[in-house]
């Protein structure tokens, strides 16, 4: 039998071999030895109490570090403070047995995401037999979204690793646009949750991206004198082509420079602390841009432009099924306290989800108005009554979210409906008078 080569263990605190090594951390990772037959060489108690130092060695395995730098930067800029890594896991559970609404659970119980209110999204994956935590990766959710075509996919299957996933793919505002404007590497958390032949077909997505650095100026012209670079004010560079800015290759990461559509202060429910959303335009999209506070030299504003590095983190949205259909009957004139209920339901409502107004009744000769949100704006449709006593859909689109909300608001509460003159008449997509959607939509 050949000796195998024994080295100093700093959690053992004595000379091991390397399968006790692997037997250590392996147990600090999982939180219990695996049981060989074999008496464990020492407490698994005084192993975790000892975690730090298995983590600081040079042995330990990348896999068995889930709490990087990277989870550290991402929760800065969604309103929590800067803490140690070890203290991560506490603050993910917090927001876990707080805010337990909208979670899921795929893959036998080891897939979870948990959303807060402000849109704040904690991807995780779950030990069901341990009752613990292994990974997590953050996201911020809104209602904008793209179109993603993917180069090369990496799902990551291992052991604490579910939330790793990623692809370096291109991005793009319209579905029958060839060319892409963004091309990065991009983290994707819910990557596990949809089959690799959808992601394929260019799936719609959702865009956060992480700053590691912030340029701010007041406005386009400030910034045309300031920069410095030759940049425009929409503009993107991937990692890979750092080095033409004079900057270090970071294949990870990528620079926007963009014009910020708005600035939100929003508040983190569970620490309290504030942290800014910005939606910012850039070559036709709207990139979601999430920061800290004490990264920006002003608060920030609309028409001010926003100049960063970042790491970008998509958000798969089934296009097909959100989950989200709004059916309701409305009896016109609607007050315009009740409308806010709908104009609430407008102004989240993200791509792939409805809602549908029945008109009861019937405002003249429409019964019904109903609305999709799409990628390049929102389809709005009026189910209309013709000369024969037959129906029609009528459909205006793409128009956009505020004007949708203007149309609601104009029919079910002022009960002066738009001119359909410059609708569409989309009647032959559907099937028959139960309004079934065909594969062609809304």
């Amino acid at each position: 039998m050949i000796n195998e080569v024994e080295f100093y263990c700093p959690v053992y605190e004595g000379k091991i071999s390397q399968y006790d090594c692997d037997e250590i951390s392996t147990g600090i990772h999982r939180g219990s030895f695996i049981n060989d037959g074999i008496p464990f060489l020492m407490e698994l108690d005084t192993a975790l109490s000892r975690r730090r130092r298995c983590i600081a060695c040079e042995r330990c395995p990348e896999e068995y570090r889930p709490w990087n730098r990277n989870s550290l930067n991402d929760l800065k800029h969604l309103g929590y403070p800067q803490s140690d890594a070890d203290e991560l896991p506490g603050a993910v559970m917090d927001v876990i047995s707080k805010h337990a609404a909208g979670r899921i659970r795929k893959l036998n119980g080891r897939f979870d995401c948990c959303q807060l209110p402000s849109g704040i999204q904690l991807w995780y994956e779950w030990d069901p037999q341990l009752d613990q935590l292994v990974d997590f990766k953050a996201h911020y959710a809104s209602a904008n979204s793209m179109y993603m075509r993917i180069d090369t996919l990496n799902k990551s299957k291992n052991y604490g690793q579910l939330t790793c996933s990623r692809v370096f793919a291109g991005l793009r505002p319209y579905k029958n646009q060839d060319k892409v404007l963004f091309h990065s590497a991009i983290e994707v958390p819910d990557l596990h949750l949809y089959r690799d032949e959808y992601m394929q077909d260019d799936p719609v997505v959702q865009v956060c991206a992480f700053p590691e650095e912030l340029a701010y100026f007041d406005s386009v012209g400030e910034y045309k004198i300031r920069r410095n670079n030759k940049l425009a004010e929409e503009s993107f560079v991937s990692g890979t082509a750092f080095d033409e800015c004079g900057r270090a290759n970071m294949p990870d990461h990528g620079m926007i420079t963009g014009v910020i559509k708005s600035a939100t202060k929003v508040i983190n429910e569970v620490t309290g602390l504030p942290f800014y959303h910005l939606e910012v335009n850039c070559l036709g999209m709207i990139m979601d841009v999430v920061a800290n506070p004490d990264l920006l030299p002003a608060i920030p504003k609309k028409g001010a432009v926003l100049q960063g590095v970042f790491r970008f983190s998509a958000r798969v949205i089934d296009f097909w099924f959100t989950g989200y259909v709004f059916n309701i009957t409305i009896e016109t004139p609607l007050t315009m306290r009740r409308f806010g209920t709908i104009r609430t339901a407008l102004t989240n409502m993200q791509p792939g989800e409805r809602m549908s107004c029945d008109i009861n009744p019937a405002l003249g000769n429409i019964e019904l108005v109903r609305v999709k949100c799409e990628v390049e704006g929102m389809s709005v449709e009026f189910k209309v009554r013709n000369d024969d006593q037959g129906w029609q859909f009528l459909r205006f689109y793409p128009i956009s979210r505020e004007e949708s909300i203007k149309v609601f608001e104009r029919t079910l509460v002022y009960e002066d409906p738009p001119s359909m003159d410059n609708a569409r008449d989309v009647t032959d997509v559907y099937q028959d008078e139960e309004d079934e959607l065909t594969p062609d939509g809304i």
